[in-house]
């Protein structure tokens, strides 16, 4: 029997690929003169071609066209020899042939494939693939993972993420897995990837170069930012795309595209921090940045256009996208917000642009929309340790990353105020940490109705069993709740912690102490990676202090940890920096460190019982003849957050939230 060349073509091409995402070698080119210079199948151009089909779809309409002028005939599931073949209704005796292909089965779990023979050549059989996407509306909180790595865990565990992003290319979800995966959990949905601007093993034309010629790395050592002005480029993208949902026999439900950047006149550095001047009509002058900026923006549009057609009922997400340009609702049926949250939290996004952005998104792109939120610890932390966190970030700043709570509540809660889905990484620069939290195992149900925001900044959100408060300002916010409700219960998250900087008014040190900017910086290749908290650290020369007066919110035992900096100037710091802790003019514990090592992690101080109010004081004696590195503090209650008592009032800490449960 002979089955087509077409999809085993693009199956081939693929099973060279490497990784889809921006760190790795990509797919091998589409090739459209080695596609011409192949002999042509006797039967091709379907239309539809394989593709995903919409929710609950029993049948399509279905066009061929033959070389020669032949009957067609066509049979699901198997390749019947052709006398055993449904004949296609129209176009007998022609080059042109249609029918109606009923018997479809529409389970998103059911592969369905249809074959195609014609009389001129009956051994030769066009393969065919549809599966009909599901209808999926999840309850909440609906959670999502970007790239995780699932090939240690089980159906049931990857069931419980109601949107997950693959690399299909490196660890994607097996067939039969995918299909548990759809029995356990019906509303989930699977995507694969594929970075929009940037693949590899094409010819050297298909990329970006500089001015002197030389391509361009902007993001990852060995991979290059292709030239989308040229439309050849576009297709080829759209296509590869195309052919790696072909590749995985449409298990996946569309595509997240990365780095969907509608411009490039930004790009004035390498990866590397070298100058570059970008030429990409190859005229050997830097190109003027509007005219660049509008050709790359026709090159992308292009390539989303091209996939899109090739497959109109896929869901389409991505990264980098602006919701207000013309020309993006209508292309992506959602994005992954990454990690605005914590840009909102450390000040550098306001919360209002956040909240209108991700209204807009949940209002105006394609149904049914599927945008989330990506949230992450501090970006000292996401972006300061080179570009592979998991390798050089110490292990206990790691554990500090994953248990930062007060970040992931705000990236869940505001989330949690849209219909969007909600995932918690480490950052850009490693993403699908399975990290999962008490929150998550709640099911809220149903909203009840929108998010509504009071004076005081608080924004809330009832659902069929609880609620979700939301403080959106930088005060502490007492709230009157109501009665009927309830915190969960849980273990994870203690019910205070805080850190104290060296700022003032909590922070004083000697007039003699100098601030010290200890950072690598962020987004850095090379070690050493270091970072005092927030940038900046005071350094105390010897036989001088600094103390931190620290407002203790309730009364409970706390534990007290110490940064300071793993800056290289630390060689020369104090072996034996004396930690002391005072309550109400008492010194109660002291603690000696050595600062020469040790740093980017938190040191115990401590762990104690703490009254309520200004009482505590940390005080930092410099003794002995180094200098010591006054830097921050970081405080837990052992009490819990969620420790399922009754909650008719809330006191929310700034840029929080809490999720409760409806009591009984």
């Amino acid at each position: 029997m002979r089955i087509g060349s077409s999809l085993a073509a693009a199956i081939a091409l693929l099973a060279v690929c490497c990784l889809v995402s921006s760190s790795s070698p990509l797919l091998g080119p589409y090739r459209a003169a080695e596609a011409a210079a192949a002999a042509p199948d006797p039967v091709g151009n379907a239309n539809p071609a394989s593709t995903l089909l919409a929710p609950g779809t029993t049948s399509l309409d279905l066009s061929v066209e033959s070389l020669a002028a032949t009957d067609c005939a066509w049979s699901l599931e198997t390749a019947k020899p052709y006398a055993e073949m449904t004949p296609f209704s129209g176009g007998a005796g022609s080059t042109s042939h249609s029918t109606h292909v009923s018997g479809l089965d529409p389970s998103p779990a059911a592969l369905n494939r249809v074959y195609v023979r014609c009389a001129s050549d009956p051994s030769f059989a066009l393969p065919l693939i549809y599966r009909s996407i599901a209808r999926v509306n999840p309850s909440f909180p609906r959670t999502a993972n970007l790239w995780g790595q699932f090939n240690k865990k089980s159906a049931e565990e990857i069931a419980r993420v109601d949107l997950s992003i693959y690399q299909s290319a490196f660890n994607g979800i097996g067939a039969d897995l995918a299909r548990q995966v759809r029995t356990l959990n019906p509303n989930v949905i699977l995507l694969d990837s594929f970075n929009a601007v940037e693949t590899g093993g094409l010819p050297e034309d298909y990329y970006l170069h500089d001015i002197h010629g030389k391509k361009i790395e902007v993001w990852s050592n060995g991979v290059y930012r292709l030239n989308l002005t040229k439309p050849y480029v576009a297709d080829n993208q759209a296509r590869l795309a195309y052919q790696l949902m072909l590749h995985s026999e449409l298990r996946y439900d569309g595509m997240f595209f990365d780095n969907v950047m509608t411009n490039q006149s930004w790009v004035k550095t390498d990866m590397w921090g070298n100058p570059i001047q970008i030429d990409a009509n190859e005229d050997g002058v830097a190109d003027d940045p509007a005219t660049l900026d509008a050709a790359w923006k026709a090159g992308v549009f292009r390539e989303m256009s091209e996939f899109r057609r090739l497959m109109p009922h896929a869901l389409v997400s991505g990264h980098s996208m602006n919701i207000r340009e013309p020309g993006i609702a209508e292309r992506f049926n959602g994005i992954g917000f990454g990690y605005t949250p914590s840009d909102v939290i450390e000040g550098q996004v306001p919360f209002s642009e956040l909240w209108d952005e991700y209204s807009l998104w949940m209002t105006t792109a394609v149904e049914p929309r599927i945008t989330f939120f990506e949230g992450s610890p501090p970006d000292q932390i996401a972006y300061g340790y080179g570009y592979y966190p998991w390798r050089d970030t110490p292990a206990s700043t790691l554990e500090f990353a994953r248990t930062l709570y007060p970040y992931m509540r705000f990236s869940l809660g505001m989330t949690l105020m849209n219909d969007g889905y909600f995932a918690y990484e480490f950052g850009d620069m490693w993403h699908g940490n399975y990290w999962w939290y008490d929150e998550l195992n709640f099911d809220l149900g149903r909203p009840r109705g929108p998010a509504e925001r009071s004076v005081q900044g608080i924004y809330r959100r009832e659902f069929d069993n609880g609620l979700v408060l939301l403080n959106s300002t930088w005060q502490t916010q007492k709230v009157a709740v109501g009665a009927g409700w309830r915190r969960l219960k849980g273990s994870q998250a203690p019910r205070w912690e805080f850190m104290a900087d060296d700022v003032a008014p909590v922070f004083a040190a000697s007039q003699r102490a100098q601030i010290k900017l200890y950072d690598s910086g962020y987004r850095t290749a090379a070690a050493p990676f270091f970072h005092a908290w927030n940038g900046k650290s005071h350094l105390l020369p010897a036989r001088t202090s600094a103390s931190w007066r620290l407002t203790i919110p309730g009364k409970d035992v706390y534990s007290i940890d110490a940064w300071w900096p793993a800056a290289p100037a630390a060689k020369g710091w104090s072996t034996a920096a004396r930690y002391e802790i005072w309550i109400n003019g008492k010194k109660v514990a002291t603690k000696k460190l050595d600062q020469s090592v040790g740093g980017d992690v938190w040191h115990r101080l401590a762990k104690l019982r703490l009254p309520a109010g200004k009482h505590t004081v940390v005080r930092l004696v410099c003794a002995g003849k180094r200098p010591c590195a006054a830097d921050a503090l970081y405080l837990r209650s052992k009490a819990r957050y969620n420790d399922g008592s009754v909650a008719k009032t809330v006191v929310l800490a700034p840029m929080d939230a809490i999720v409760l449960r409806r009591a009984g």
